[in-house]
């Protein structure tokens, strides 16, 4: 895969994570246990590697695919990749794309 990202490292996600902490709006999704900036940072983290698999290698392989077999299976692991990109947006409240509003 192409690239570094600067949060992609445990310097780098707690980093992430100290300025996200800074951000008020993130921060009213606090609740108990659960902190919204350090939920948010891993997803972040997360995603980023998902659209990095999904970009250098699943789709890619998609491509090259030449007989049906090889194309389901592609098409199979993009669906994984998919849906652990789905999970990472759903995961933090603040992307809780049902109460957009609340976030403008």
């Amino acid at each position: 895969m192409e690239g570094r990202s600067p949060i992609n490292d445990a310097g780098g996600y707690m980093a992430l994570g100290r300025r996200l902490e800074g951000c008020p709006p993130i921060n009213t999704y606090n609740h108990d246990d659960h902190k919204e900036a350090w939920v948010l940072a891993h997803s972040l983290l997360d995603l980023e590697k998902s659209f990095r698999a999904f970009l250098d290698v699943r789709l890619p392989q998609l491509l090259a695919a030449d007989n049906p077999d090889d194309i389901c299976g592609a098409l199979i692991d993009i669906r994984d990749e998919l849906r652990h990109v789905y999970y990472h947006l759903r995961d933090p409240e603040f992307f809780d794309f049902d109460d957009l509003e609340k976030t403008k």
